[in-house]
């Protein structure tokens, strides 16, 4: 044995091991890395997990130099001797078969041949190693299968050798070294899940409130996030050298799915309000009407007050319906003190003549906190590493490139490039939503044509529009759908 060739093929996989970034690939890194040092033509990787107290083990990857074949991950196997991983997980023992066939009787339990029955393989030479933690913990099991005398053959063109005692030993050392990063991978990901639960909370939480949105975060996430990768894949023009690492697509995908957590604090009477006056305001002026029409000052009260009504329930006043308000707002009421006041209060005269939807100057200035507040939120949590941004991108969406967005006014490059794409596919979103009882949706061309507006303005990035209308919503099949 080559023990300088086996230390310098640990250091390597070693260093394979820190490198993968998700499970999967630090799970199959290990087997074709131990594969590999031991001349292996096939293997498998269980992992070890837990539900209710009970322990079993996944299968998570196969590998085969000699089959061409689709493993069925995600198997469910029992710990004991009902199987030769199940029973090593059991017991934390090595098994090391010369010829799985000859010796079946002896093994503590049969050998499955269902696999070289369906593929003409031959299973020979099985080294089943324990992937145990430093406390000993088994954390998950690996098998070895068919050590070649000459490991760039396949199984039927040479040799099949036994596995050697001494590299058994090394491999099950190896093994150890696998079982801290499979360990450390898997703490990652239960963070990650952890990290996942928490935001669908939150996103939960606003919907909850604001049920007329619900779904918005999750088509805006999908927007955003196929736009990112488009832009990744392209290489022409200003794409040409842009690339995203998974940790930004990913810092994306959250920003995009927390962008509103910071309406949680806006004042609930604000965030649902569906008319310019209360109900409460509608019946005091209603009342005032009627006292009117009583004393003969005003004929058609039902008519005045219908007015009012259209008023309060419209988005958008038309210039007949401002007058109309106006003209009331000159009305005046004297009281049976004596005493007199004008028809509409001052701020029922300033929510009715509302500019934007409707909420008023002064609302629409708490509205436009909660970008901030969603950095605030967003700040308590504690990010795992790659993901340090998520807050400041969600921050972002409302900002505008020639300055006048919110909540801090930045411009130009101030802005980066996840971000745009969030305010970009955020006002698209709004535009084309199906769920808003409001307003109608508008069609993808005449959400365009804003957004082209919108960009020719200084407003938001053209580039990202473009291929935003071009790649994503002209290919929009896959994409969630607003119903």
């Amino acid at each position: 044995m080559n023990y300088r060739r086996w230390a310098e093929e640990l250091v390597e996989l070693g260093q394979e091991m820190t490198e993968k970034r998700t499970l999967a690939e630090l799970l199959s890194s290990i087997l074709n890395g131990l594969r590999r040092l031991t001349g292996s033509d096939a293997g498998t990787i269980y992992r070890m997990t837990e539900e209710e107290g009970e322990d079993y083990l996944i299968f998570e990857a196969a590998q085969n130099d000699s089959v061409d074949f689709s493993p069925k991950q995600g198997v469910r196997v029992d710990v004991g001797s009902g199987s030769l991983a199940g029973y090593v997980a059991e017991t934390g023992e090595v098994l090391n078969i010369e010829d799985a066939y000859k010796e079946s009787t002896s093994l503590p339990c049969e050998v499955n041949r269902e696999f070289d029955k369906k593929f003409n393989y031959r299973t020979k030479s099985i080294l089943v190693v324990p992937l145990k933690n430093r406390v000993g913990r088994v954390r998950g099991v690996l098998q070895l299968i068919n050590k070649k005398a000459e490991p760039d053959c396949l199984a039927d063109e040479t040799e099949i050798l036994p596995y050697p005692e001494s590299e058994a030993r090394l491999v099950l050392a190896a093994a150890s070294q696998a079982a801290l990063a499979l360990e450390r991978a898997t703490l990652e990901r239960q963070v990650q899940e952890m990290l996942e639960g928490l935001i669908a909370t939150l996103v939960s939480g606003i919907e909850r409130r604001d049920k007329v949105t619900s779904g918005h975060s999750q088509r805006l996430a999908e927007y955003a996030v196929k736009t990112a990768e488009v832009i990744h894949q392209l290489d022409e023009g200003r794409w040409e050298e842009v690339e995203f690492e998974d940790e930004e697509i990913t810092a994306l995908h959250y920003a995009a799915l927390t962008h509103d957590i910071g309406k949680l604090a806006v004042p609930e009477e604000i965030l649902l309000k569906d008319n310019r006056l209360s109900d409460e305001c509608m019946s005091a002026l209603e009342y005032r009407l009627a006292y009117l029409e009583s004393i003969n000052e005003i004929e058609d009260m039902q008519q005045l007050y219908e007015q009012v009504r259209e008023a309060n329930r419209a988005h958008h006043l038309s210039e007949e319906l401002q007058d109309k308000i106006k003209q009331l707002a000159e009305i005046t009421v004297e009281l049976p003190s004596g005493e007199t006041q004008q028809l509409l209060t001052a701020e029922e005269y300033d929510s009715l003549l509302a500019e934007k939807g409707t909420l008023t100057a002064e609302e629409w200035e708490q509205m436009r906190e909660h970008p901030m507040a969603t950095y605030e939120i967003l700040q308590q949590v504690n990010w795992t590493e790659g993901l340090e941004e998520v807050p400041w991108l969600a921050s972002l969406h409302h900002e505008k490139l020639n300055g006048e967005g919110y909540p801090r006014g930045l411009k130009g490059e101030e802005i980066p490039l996840r971000a745009r794409i969030l305010a970009a596919v955020d006002i698209y979103e709004a535009l084309t939503a199906t769920d808003r009882p409001y307003k109608k949706p508008l069609s993808d061309d005449r959400a365009q044509k804003i957004l082209q507006e919108e960009a020719a303005a200084g407003a938001i990035d053209r580039d990202v529009v473009e291929v935003f209308f071009d790649h994503v919503v002209g290919d929009s099949e896959g994409l969630t759908e607003n119903d």
